[in-house]
């Protein structure tokens, strides 16, 4: 008993602030030990005429604001989504309640606007539903209910929609949407941000919705209105139409004549061929002063998120009248990334080997540390142990090798003793005075040596004869032993060097 009588207040309270505008606001309202959590936003059955069964539950539908812009990526779910249905309050009966942050993941800019409607779902069947309702990020902590009264439907004029509210804030602020509806009747309290009354009068006569076959609402309304048999119910003339509008927006009938003069309008009715036959002299419509012509100031910012290394910033840019101070235009724009602030260098993956060093040399960023850059290094470091190699001269047959230094840990080479001029075993070689094996002089060691050699060994005569170069095995003494070991050399069974490594001088 006490909450009805509590919700009647409210509605009674509610309808004086709407008269008054002069509400004071809070950051959750309390009844009956119930504590809205600032992050939620409810709805209460009590006073919407609605039949709630045990099992039905209360969606929330969000929409409109900066939803779906670069500024907000939020894509609110479509009417009908299972998710966005409410749950009911714990100790509250027909407080329903929804965290759309939590648990739709959607992202709200504080400051903008969005629209919200309540829906009675029964099992999978989405019924009757509110009005359209206005509502900031002030308004989470805030419970929103209907006294009963049902309105319009702005778009579709055949469905009534129940009139709700948010306790505590003045429904002008953030109200039931105010709006034309498409047969011309006006409802809602709440204006748009960045529009005025002025405004939707100047929208209701000169844009075009594809609602009504790319036809404006004027031209839907005045087609149910204006168009049907004088005797029927709910006909008006445009005279009426447009002062019954004016008078719902609270215009005067300045105002209406200046909207129908706007460029905008003029430039509709001209391409469209279409008339109004309104006239000033015969509206009911108070008179009163034209509307301002605004006169834009220089732009300023206003909500500046400041730009960092990491993500972008971004501001409203916003234009006011320099006369009436009254807000013209205003555009989200984002503020590109900052450039990352380079540290000192810093070594990662240090090598450390016998002749070398190697290491990556990163830059991070003092602010984010991102990695800015990253260059491989390679150092050398000369820490050879040298060992002097002293020279081997050449013989008559056996290739010499120069002085040199080889260090003792790894194969390198030099031929100073400080280890800066590094030289290859090649360089190094001292040539015989003779191919080893060539017999004959020609130049080459092969079969024809052999022969060569074999013959001169039994005294027949030879044409040429190297004899220091047919002692290959460096004995001193030319025998069978050379003839032999010149014939598994050219079989591949051994080398020169294999055999010399295994008979040293």
């Amino acid at each position: 008993m006490f909450k009805k009588f509590l919700s009647l207040l409210l509605a009674v309270m509610m309808v004086v602030s709407v008269m008054a505008v002069g509400v004071v606001t809070s950051t959750a309202a309390t009844s009956e030990g119930f504590t809205p959590e600032n992050t939620k936003l409810y709805f209460d059955v009590d006073g919407t005429g609605w039949t709630m069964g045990a099992k039905d539950k209360i969606a929330f539908y969000m929409a409109g604001g900066d939803f779906d812009t670069e500024a907000n990526p939020t894509k609110p779910a479509a009417w009908g989504a299972k998710k966005l249905i409410g749950t009911a309050t714990t100790g509250e009966t027909g407080i329903f309640e929804i965290d759309p942050v939590a648990k739709l993941g959607y992202q709200f800019t504080p400051g903008v606007q969005y629209k919200v409607i309540f829906a009675k779902v029964t099992g999978a069947n989405w019924g009757d539903q509110t009005c359209s309702l206005f509502f900031t990020t002030d308004c989470f902590g805030h419970v929103a209910y209907s006294d009963g009264t049902e309105m319009e439907n702005d778009v579709d004029s055949s469905k009534k929609t129940k009139t709700v509210y948010w306790r505590d804030i003045d429904p002008e602020e953030n109200g039931p949407v105010l709006a034309i509806t498409s047969i011309g009747n006006v409802v809602g309290s709440c204006v748009e941000q960045g529009k005025t009354k002025y405004s939707l009068f100047v929208e209701f006569l000169s844009e075009a919705k594809k609602d009504f076959q790319d036809k404006t609402c004027y031209e839907n309304a005045h087609k149910y209105k204006c168009e049907i048999d004088p005797s029927s119910p709910g006909y008006k003339t445009e005279q009426k139409l447009i002062d019954d509008i004016g008078a719902g927006l609270g215009l005067s009938k300045d105002e209406v004549k200046a909207a129908f003069e706007e460029d905008a309008v003029k430039t509709y009715f001209e391409t469209a061929g279409i008339s109004c036959s309104w006239s000033y002299d015969d509206s009911v419509l108070p008179a009163g002063v034209a509307p301002h012509t605004h006169t834009p100031g220089e732009p300023v910012q206003e909500n500046v998120v400041p730009a960092t290394c990491k993500a972008e910033g971004s501001y409203d840019e916003v234009v006011y009248c320099t006369e009436c101070q009254e807000e013209i235009s205003r555009e989200q724009k984002t503020i590109d990334k900052l450039a990352h602030t380079p540290g000192e260098p810093v070594q990662e993956n240090v090598v450390v080997t016998h002749d070398k060093t190697t290491y990556d040399e990163v830059v991070y960023c003092t602010e984010c540390q991102a990695e800015i850059s990253r260059t491989p290094v390679e150092l050398p470091i000369i820490t050879h142990t040298l060992t002097f190699v002293p020279e081997v001269p050449a013989s008559a047959i056996k290739d010499g090798m120069k002085a040199h230094y080889a260090c003792e840990n790894c194969d390198k080479l030099f031929a100073d003793a400080d280890g800066t001029e590094e030289v290859t075993a090649e360089s190094l070689v001292i040539p015989a005075e003779f191919v080893r094996g060539d017999v004959n002089k020609d130049g080459v060691f092969d079969a024809t040596d052999v022969t060569v050699l074999q013959r001169k060994l039994v005294e027949y005569e030879v044409e040429t004869y190297n004899e220091a170069a047919a002692d290959v095995d460096g004995d001193g003494t030319v025998d069978v032993i050379d003839v032999t070991l010149m014939q598994r050399v050219l079989a591949n069974i051994t080398t020169w060097e294999a055999w010399d490594a295994k008979h040293p001088a």
